[in-house]
Parts: structure tokens; C-alpha cells; sequence
């Protein structure tokens, strides 16, 4: 897969997260949510960051400055579930409205400056949430979605679910697109689509985010 970049350290990460192994699947329901009330580290969670300075943290929200991830911790039980199951990825963020417009995504481009990027599954199915000033896209293996959308006037809820083949993406509690056909191919054979929880910043961007998690069915 030919992958751009979410700024250059995202880049790096999303093109590991797209490589390793999917988890075997994990039997029981599970969820992990982080509601920013305290500051850096939260257990369970990996925050990497370019800014010699640790993210700022105030009233619940924390302050994302460029090149900043936000990964749920490799070998986490929330990322062994079984997609037959069904799960979610979800977060509530506000994009800074000082980010510099961007280009619409497109197939080739996984990331870019001006974009806030959501991973929510990887290995040979990668479903990104991309947000950018104007607009929101959904973009999965083989297909492209924009959809026009302000997202600096203030804080919105996303959230991505997958269960077998269908994907849905989920604004302020509405669904606003969904995939009936997803699938997991690897040299023709089918595989298990893996969850994963990556919110990161790309070049020139910021966010202010309230709320990022992950639920299983």
C-alpha cells in the first residue's frame, strides 16, 4: 500500500499499524475509554509527540499541537475482539480552526498536512477517519467517501462500527455513511479485519479532544 503522510511521524505509525499481525480473537466484551481529566500518561495508551512540551490538558480536554499520536497500547485485550462481534472506535474533537486547508482524500492518500486522522482498523482492511477543516472522509481499502462538514465551530462526536462486512460512521449520533461490503483480502484469501485505536495530527494541525475510546461487542 502506498502510503502518504499524516505528518511524517504518523506516516511512520500507521504504516506499522498496517503491517503487523492481527490479534487472535478475544472472548469477552471489552471497552477502553480515556476522558481527559488528568494529564499525561494514561495507562494502557501511548501518546508520542514532536513538541519538546507534553500536550496541555484543561477542563476535560486535551490540546493536540502537529505530529502528535495517540495509540491504544500494543497488546491490549480491547484490540483481540472478534469483528463477527462487532466494534467501535470513537472520539469527540474539535479541529483548530487555525489549520491550513487541505486537499479532499483520495484513494492514494492516507494522510496529509491540515488533517486529523482516526485509525479505527488495520492490517489488509485500514478504515481512516479523516478530518479536515471543511470536510470528513471515510476511507477504506478500496473506496474513498468525502463529506462536506464543518468541524472547528466546536467539539463533534465520531464514530466508526464495524461488524463483518458492514461499516458505519456515525456524526453527532447520525449516521452520515456506511460500506455494506467491507472485506479482509490477503492474496485472495479472506482474512479477520483487526481494530485499532490511533488518533494523531498531521503537519500545521490541531485539535482539541474531549474523549477517545474504544467498545466491543
Amino acid at each position: 500500500m502506498n502510503l502518504t503522510r499524516l505528518g511524517a511521524a504518523l506516516g511512520v505509525t500507521i504504516a506499522a499499524a498496517l503491517t503487523a499481525a492481527a490479534p487472535p480473537a478475544f472472548a469477552a466484551p471489552a471497552s477502553a475509554d480515556l476522558d481527559f481529566s488528568a494529564a499525561p500518561p494514561y495507562t494502557g495508551w501511548e501518546l508520542r509527540h514532536e513538541n519538546p512540551a507534553e500536550p496541555v490538558v484543561k477542563d476535560g480536554m486535551i490540546n493536540l499541537d502537529e505530529r502528535t499520536q495517540l495509540t491504544i497500547a500494543a497488546g491490549s485485550p480491547w484490540l483481540s475482539v472478534s469483528n463477527a462481534r462487532g466494534w467501535a472506535v470513537h472520539t469527540k474533537l474539535r479541529v483548530d480552526p487555525a489549520t491550513p486547508n487541505a486537499p479532499a482524500c483520495a484513494k492514494e492518500l492516507v494522510g496529509h498536512g491540515g488533517q486529523v486522522g482516526l485509525v479505527a482498523s488495520d492490517g489488509a482492511a485500514p478504515t481512516i477517519l479523516g478530518l479536515n477543516k471543511d470536510l470528513i472522509c471515510l476511507k477504506t481499502v478500496d473506496r474513498v467517501i468525502n463529506l462536506p462538514m464543518n468541524t472547528t465551530d466546536r467539539v463533534h462526536s465520531y464514530r466508526v462500527e464495524g461488524k463483518g462486512t458492514q461499516l458505519r460512521l456515525l456524526v453527532d449520533g447520525r449516521e452520515v455513511a456506511a460500506v455494506k461490503d467491507w472485506s479482509c483480502q490477503v492474496q485472495g484469501q479472506k482474512c479477520e479485519p483487526a481494530p485499532m485505536v490511533m488518533l494523531g495530527t498531521g503537519d500545521l494541525t490541531k485539535a482539541q479532544v474531549d474523549h477517545l475510546g474504544f467498545t466491543a461487542g
